[in-house]
């Protein structure tokens, strides 16, 4: 069942309610993106890739000659912080002061941009995702808790209080339209929920194709089906009860019903 806007009049609720993947504040950067033998930051240039043996070098304090330091062996790559022309020739600077001095059997390359564009971004997993186009404008379905990469947000045109998202998928880019501002977790989660829930396959199956099951926990259904608009409880002797309301209740809607945290129940209307 897809988010719903009315989901955000009883968000406040839910969010205090639930412990829930996805404080989008402290999401993780992707610091560094796997390049062939290399790790390359966003503090590369580049990388060099040896043939032959060659000697690593470092500056003398008077800056006067290269003193050899070690031996890089063929085959080697070595990320780049810089490239100089110099009075030794040119110089790549691999860290730690450390230098290698171009000659004919190094091969000196720099990285593409879909390597680069996705340095310091956040990833995340697009939770129920909707209003999602492609570079054409076009509508793209994408399942639920799929992988992305947050490239940008610009705010939207006409609501100051919404933001358009351009997310990478894999090789493809799209914009996540109409993402509240106030409300990113609703759109996305900051932690991997397939490291932090064990699940069977079947179940995230279920949880992918965004179905419910009765037996299904609480957790698992809003993964699911996302943050639902209202959220009803009550407890006795004999155990606690929830009642969960997704859509509006005066048109179409859908009830979820709760026993000591275990779906028993839905109807729709």
């Amino acid at each position: 069942m897809k988010k719903l806007f009315s989901i955000l009049l009883g968000i406040t609720l839910v969010l205090s309610f639930f412990v829930i993947p996805g404080n989008i504040a402290h999401a993780e950067k992707i610091t560094t993106v796997n390049w062939g033998k290399v790790k390359l930051t966003s503090s590369h240039v580049g990388k060099v890739t040896l043939s032959k043996d060659v000697y690593i070098y470092r500056v003398d304090k008077n800056k006067s000659q290269l003193l050899k330091v070690s031996t890089a062996k063929a085959g080697s790559e070595y990320a780049v912080y810089s490239k100089k022309d110099t009075k030794y020739g040119v110089l790549y600077a691999i860290g730690s002061g450390k230098y290698i001095k171009h000659h004919s059997s190094i091969s000196y390359k720099t990285p593409h941009k879909s390597l680069t564009e996705i340095l310091d971004k956040d990833r995340v997993w697009l939770r129920n995702p909707i209003d999602i186009e492609n570079y054409a404008g076009n509508p793209v379905n994408i399942k639920n808790l799929t992988e992305a990469i947050i490239l940008s947000k610009k705010t939207d045109t006409l609501d100051k209080s919404l933001y358009d998202v351009k997310i990478k998928v894999g090789k493809y880019y799209y914009t996540m339209k109409y993402v509240d501002k106030d409300n990113q977790s609703a759109y996305y989660t900051a932690t991997n929920p397939f490291k932090k829930y064990k699940f069977s396959d079947s179940m995230w199956k279920l949880i992918k194709n965004e179905e419910i099951l009765i037996g299904m926990t609480e957790t698992q259904t809003l993964l699911s089906w996302g943050y639902p608009t209202e959220i009803n409880s009550y407890s006795d002797k004999y155990g606690s009860f929830d009642q969960w309301v997704y859509g509006d209740p005066l048109y179409d809607s859908s009830y979820l019903y709760f026993e000591n945290g275990k779906l028993v129940s839905w109807q729709e209307f």
